[in-house]
Formats: C-alpha cells, structure tokens, sequence
C-alpha cells in the first residue's frame, strides 16, 4: 500500500501504533475500534475510508541541491558513496543491498532539485522502497525511519523466499 501510494505521490500519515491496529484488526476480520467480524465488502470498504481519512497527497518542492550536501545525506541515510575508478565522479548508492547506482561527475557542485529527486528515487529512496522520501532524505533522516527501512527490505526478502 506504501509503495502504491508513493508511485502516486500519495502518503498516508498514520502512528505505527494506527498501522499495527489496522493489520490486526483486518487480520481478525474487523476494523480498529470495531467489535463484529465484517464480510469482504465491509472490511474492504472500512480500509479505503481508513486510508481515505488519513492520505494526503505529496507536495514536492523543487530547490537546487549541492552535490556535497545530497552526499552526505546520503551516507547519514543508508547509502554509500564511493569515488569512480577513474577519479572523476561520484559512484551513488542507495539505502538497499542490491538497488542501482547513480554517477555525478565530481566538477558538479549543484543540481536541480528534480534530477536530485530522480537520483535518489532511482538509487530507492522512496517511501515506497526504502521508507525515506526525497523530502525526508533532504530535510535528515530521523532513526525511525531507518528502521521503517531496514523492515521494508526484510519484507522484500520474505517476499522472495
């Protein structure tokens, strides 16, 4: 639903203890604070009123970045940075083990806030990949959202498993 959501420049805002709520409650067949087991059509329309309440959509500002500043976030995000083999670019890795990478040339000190958004969704920062927007990647990851993270690649793992 994350995932989906971020495709479509959508966020939900919700606690972690709302989210852990709503996945026990619809395993159990009902919706938070509801108490009778609901039939397929009930519970599919109880979640799109949930998710509908708490949705908004994703309002990106386009500023210009330095490059040093988006590589230092980068790192303090999950990501590594690493200097091309023949020394004239950056080599940009994202928050996951086996995502892509981006070069920036090292004569670069500034980009455009969409190519740095593009960059950074392309290396898996999104809300949907890695649980860290471009927003939250620019303004500094807080540690939960690491965690948030490290669970959506676990979820990936398992996923394939």
């Amino acid at each position: 639903m994350i995932r989906f959501l971020d495709l479509n420049n959508m966020r939900v805002t919700a606690t972690d203890q709302e989210f852990f709520n709503l996945v026990t409650s619809v395993a159990r067949g009902s919706l938070p604070d509801g108490d009778r087991r609901l039939s397929s059509e009930e519970l599919v329309a109880g979640i799109e009123d949930w998710i509908e309440r708490r949705c908004s959509r994703i309002v990106r500002a386009v500023s210009e970045v330095r490059v040093r500043d988006f590589l230092d976030k980068v790192k303090q995000a999950g990501g590594r940075v690493k200097e091309s083999a023949d020394k004239h670019a950056w080599i940009v890795y994202g928050p996951l083990e086996k995502g892509k990478n981006v070069r920036i040339a090292k004569k670069t000190t500034c980009m455009a806030g969409m190519p740095a958004r593009a960059f950074a969704r392309k290396i898996g920062f999104t809300d949907g990949q890695s649980g860290i927007s471009f927003d939250d990647l620019s303004a500094g990851v807080q540690p939960e959202q690491r965690i948030i993270g490290d669970l959506i690649e676990v979820l990936r793992w398992l996923a394939h498993a």
